[in-house]
């Protein structure tokens, strides 16, 4: 394992879920490996950029980094049949993590999925057929959100000839005045126009047509037919736009072979 962190620079860390509480034997598993000096602080520092995640509800503040940093642990691997950096769905240990990309035929539906503005107008997904979709789940009580915020808006830059859209949805529990306030907080890294959505409140229109989500951010990318290509839990700072922009603008969106799956 130490050989495959090693070989590898890149990592990201995803903010964890939280409804049943940490797993003690998961943590002292983990604290043991940190202990053998696999995945101690050093080592995490000389593998390079690293994004500390905090936990999804409110207990984000009051979370160990480096603890929640042992529980999420995914790396950056290469997949040799297109040469391009891809990131590993193989986390240290969370065997119950969605795949990082699923093949045409096995790619769930999100054509339902609705994201309000803050006029309460709202837009869905199946009204965007033909255009491809990054939408963004975060949550603005984590204390990296702004961090992995300024990512997405880096990417929304880097759009050519709008080869795909960028949606932003809070999922947080604060409403809009929450969430204003929260922009209010953030003025230095929001353009003035960067729109911020809520998911929709109708059964079957929110963020539960993406099944169970595993941590926040969690980011989807979404096929010209409104299904889910790609899905991402955590992030990597400094690294997520880069990563993000690749797959769309180079096509990897619909040309991965279904052995990636």
């Amino acid at each position: 394992m130490r050989a495959i962190l090693l070989a590898f620079p890149l990592l990201f860390v995803p903010c964890l879920h939280a409804q049943t509480g940490p797993d003690p034997a998961r943590i002292k598993t983990m604290h043991d490996q940190i202990k053998a000096k696999v995945l101690d602080p050093a080592s995490l520092a000389a593998l390079g950029r690293t994004t500390f995640g905090c936990r999804p509800d409110d207990e984000g503040a009051k979370t160990n980094d480096f603890t929640t940093a042992a529980r999420g642990i995914h790396a950056v691997s290469v997949n040799p049949q297109i040469q391009s950096p891809v990131l590993d769905a193989n986390p240290i240990p969370a065997p119950e993590r969605p795949p990082r990309y699923y093949a045409e035929d096995k790619r769930p539906s999100a054509s339902e999925f609705i994201f309000l503005n803050q006029a309460g107008q709202g837009q869905k997904v199946a009204a965007l057929a033909g255009k491809v979709l990054v939408v963004f789940l975060f949550k603005p009580d984590c204390k990296y959100t702004p961090d992995l915020m300024g990512e997405i808006i880096r990417l929304q830059g880097m759009q050519k000839g709008k080869a795909y859209e960028v949606v932003p949805v809070s999922i947080g529990s604060e409403g809009w005045s929450g969430l204003a306030r929260w922009r209010q907080l953030n003025m230095s890294i929001l353009p003035v126009d960067f729109p911020l959505y809520r998911p929709g409140f109708q059964p079957g229109t929110g963020a539960s047509v993406f099944g169970e989500l595993y941590g926040t951010p969690t980011t989807l990318i979404l096929d010209r037919h409104g299904r889910v290509a790609w899905r991402i839990n955590g992030s990597i700072k400094g690294a997520l736009a880069d990563r993000l922009n690749h797959i769309l603008l180079e096509g990897l969106l619909e040309t991965l072979p279904a052995a990636a799956s």
